[in-house]
């Protein structure tokens, strides 16, 4: 099997993601529970929760990938 670039392993990934219906329906049921259109406009709290989900996920998967790094470097040397 030939190595595939790093930026074409990335793109696949990413469409395989846009592209998944489960996401869509996981954002429905769970995200439109927390917006409540009495309180402020429902575009923002969309954005903000959206933002946070974003701005978390990217913190545990920087974590993941620092933890598997080091740990990666650690089995190298023994």
């Amino acid at each position: 099997m030939p190595l595939e670039s790093p930026r074409k392993l990335f793109s696949m990934g990413l469409l395989t993601s846009l592209l998944n219906p489960k996401t869509a329906v996981i954002y429905l049921t769970l995200l439109l529970q927390f917006i409540h259109p009495e309180q402020s406009h429902v575009l923002a709290q969309s954005l903000t929760l959206g933002i946070t989900q974003i701005l978390t996920s990217m913190l545990v998967n920087g974590m993941i990938i620092f933890a598997a790094g080091t740990i990666t470097a650690f089995l190298a040397n023994q």
